[in-house]
């Protein structure tokens, strides 16, 4: 158990965001389902040094959900809700670009889907900065390459 578990969590909350994970797993779940499940239930937490550590799976999860060909061919910032390219594999798209959807969905779509498997201390509006900063490409971000493309999976390649 995590040691600040109860800090934030009442014990029926907790008891209640299990019961209802496991209901979600009751007829089976994906590697890719049960990673997005268990960054959510870290995430509930509220604690900054709790989430699924991309550095600690094993090497099934890594080949079979981290290393996959379905990442984004450029990288991105999360500026004021809006995503600005930061480097790009496209000619088309260039650094400095705002990207207004990607596969039809808005910034602010994704964030807010993303947003509740992202880790931070408390749920003030300065802890879910600190979460949505993690859509940024860069040391603190990354949830981009390994929770956008589980969450929402390309149709194509």
């Amino acid at each position: 158990m995590h040691p600040g578990l109860l800090r934030r969590w009442t014990p029926e909350a907790f008891e209640a965001a299990f019961t209802q994970a496991d209901a979600e797993l009751a007829q089976g779940a994906t590697r890719a389902q049960m990673l997005l499940l268990a960054s959510r239930l870290a995430a509930q937490v509220g604690c900054g040094h709790t989430f699924v550590n991309p550095y600690n799976q094993s090497p099934a999860v890594v080949t079979g959900l981290y290393e996959r060909a379905d990442k984004l061919p450029f990288t991105l910032r999360l500026v004021d809700g809006r995503f600005l390219v930061t480097g790009s594999a496209v000619p088309q798209l260039k650094a400095g670009a705002e990207l207004l959807r990607i596969d039809g969905r808005s910034s602010a779509e994704i964030a807010a889907a993303l947003k509740p498997l992202l880790r931070a201390d408390g749920f003030s509006p300065g802890a879910d900065a600190k979460r949505l900063a993690q859509l940024s490409h860069g040391p603190n971000g990354g949830a981009m390459d390994r929770l956008f493309p589980l969450m929402f999976p390309p149709a194509a390649s």
